[in-house]
């Protein structure tokens, strides 16, 4: 069995080798100038090890770590694709032995097949999860081959590409994950790779794509809109702030008592402003957590005001109500965006609008070590785009974290920052 040397580097040898220390395995001092793939050849040969422990070793890993580009599609109807016989064309065109195998050492795709118009994209493993005779959760391992540009000699290489798809068929998602690898050839752009296993698998099944149901860019600010909030609490008198809200009406009366204005109200025998117009008590409230929050920073650092807080907002780009693209980064491009004064400027721009194109959310509790950041794009209505940024590792249980703060408020069932129950579910 000769395991090639372009599955490897797809993989972390470091993880796979101390998996191999723990089953007793371990490369001799006359076997270090071995390459690592000829080696691992050798203990697969020698029957120091099976195939099958290897590939179910690597599985996850190929499934996520490297695969930080992901796209979440909506499906429209999921029936014709719930039975195992409806698979048959789809496992006949890949020569895929069944819906349930993992040949991930074993699958390669050879130049020769390549240069002679050959399939590029093979299927190298597929696991289902069936519920009462019925497909309830597939994941599908592509084997793509690309080429990437050598910029020393000016030449192209052959290079493994890894796409995972996952059909959800209960929630009716497709995720698909590729490596965002830098220098691929024109028409192997993780873009390009994405867009041709979608066609392919839309080739063989009868379902369709569904465009996002609710307004994506809306879902983003939603989910901001609280981010925000959660950030505020945070500060040290956040609880005096909220004490002050019952008093705005009396200050905004104050303010405007003896103004003459077109456009005010009385309100509880207060003087107000017709929210149409502005939202006086709203925008007196911004300016007491503005004035917190610089007096805060005046004396304390970010860092100490994001301690207790398990998330928060690096980055945001939206369009305002002229339809213009604004963008704007936390002053060091990878902490809080609240240390960045420009955001306390243009809130009222966002709660115009209420929609954001893309949004960086930085994760301080996740898998690794480190802030593990994440950009929700939402630039697209076919798809929702999740990038895992930073280079960073991650897992399944990482992504079900960061999908499910998206899909919480997808659903609705976010209200206030707070997951809805059945007894609050009219508060929505």
């Amino acid at each position: 069995m000769q395991v090639s040397r372009l599955i490897i580097e797809n993989i972390r040898k470091n993880e796979l080798r101390l998996y191999l220390k723990s089953q007793g395995i371990e490369r001799k001092s006359d076997k270090e100038e071995q390459k690592f793939e000829e080696w691992l050849s050798d203990i697969i040969d020698n029957k120091k090890i099976d195939i099958d422990s290897i590939n179910n070793r690597i599985w996850d890993e190929l499934m996520y770590g490297n695969r930080r580009l992901i796209r979440v599609y909506k499906l429209k109807a999921t029936r014709k694709i719930k039975c195992e016989s409806d698979w048959s064309e789809f496992l006949k065109a890949f020569n895929c032995q069944g819906l349930n195998f993992n040949n991930i050492i074993q699958t390669t795709i050879s130049d020769e097949g390549e240069n002679n118009g050959g399939e590029k994209l093979k299927v190298c493993g597929i696991k289902t999860n069936f519920e009462d005779g019925k497909i309830k959760y597939l994941d599908i391992l592509f084997l793509y081959s690309m080429k990437i540009k050598d910029k020393s000699n000016n030449s192209l290489e052959k290079f493994y590409s890894y796409i995972p798809v996952t059909l959800d068929l209960n929630k009716k998602l497709m995720i698909i994950k590729v490596w965002n690898k830098e220098q691929a050839d024109t028409g192997d752009t993780p873009y390009e790779q994405l867009d041709y296993v979608v066609d392919r698998i839309m080739d063989k099944f009868d379902f369709e794509i569904s465009t996002i149901i609710k307004d994506s860019q809306e879902v983003l600010y939603k989910m901001s809109k609280d981010l925000f909030n959660e950030f505020f609490i945070s500060l040290p008198n956040s609880e005096t702030l909220e004490e002050k809200k019952c008093k705005l009406a009396e200050v905004t009366n104050l303010l405007l008592d003896g103004i003459q204005l077109d456009n005010s109200e009385i309100v509880g025998g207060l003087k107000t402003m017709n929210k149409e117009v502005i939202n006086v008590d709203d925008e007196l409230y911004k300016l007491i957590q503005q004035i917190a929050l610089y007096d805060y920073l005046k004396e304390n650092d970010m860092d100490s005001l994001l301690k207790n807080t398990a998330r928060y907002i690096s980055r945001i780009r939206f369009s305002d109500i002229d339809n213009l693209t604004a963008s704007l980064n936390s002053e060091d491009g990878k902490k809080c965006i609240f240390d960045a004064k420009t955001f306390m400027s243009i809130r009222n721009s966002l709660d115009l609008v209420k929609r954001i194109v893309t949004v960086v959310v930085s994760y301080k509790e996740h898998s690794g070590k480190g802030v593990l950041q994440v950009k929700y794009d939402a630039a697209d209505n076919r798809y929702i785009c999740i990038h895992i940024l930073n280079n960073r590792y991650y897992n399944n249980e990482d992504f079900e974290m960061v999908w499910r703060l998206y899909e919480d408020y997808e659903s609705g069932n976010i209200a206030n920052g707070k997951v809805c129950t059945e007894d609050d579910a009219e508060a929505i």
